[in-house]
């Protein structure tokens, strides 16, 4: 079960798995104050193709991933990615 406010998500695990607590990128980037903009040039891409890994995490490539994880100082499992 997933339950959800404002991007922030609690995902509810089966048979006595601990709860865990997962963020949306868009999340993520507004609380820590950065724009698209400087998450983009940070990452070294295009505001447009910012903003789609932002709409889809899972299609984010490793090497970005990594430069957002490390800037924003969170495992790359606390992202929410939609199935």
């Amino acid at each position: 079960m997933i339950i959800s406010s404002s991007n922030l998500l609690l995902q509810a695990g089966n048979e006595g798995k601990q709860n865990m607590v997962m963020i949306t990128l868009q999340s993520a980037r507004e609380s820590s104050g950065y724009s698209i903009k400087e998450l983009a040039n940070h990452c070294g891409l295009t505001e447009e193709c910012y903003r789609e890994y932002e709409d889809d995490f899972g299609k984010t490539p490793a090497r970005v991933a990594h430069k957002i994880r490390t800037l924003f100082r969170i495992s790359l499992d606390s992202f929410y990615i939609e199935e």
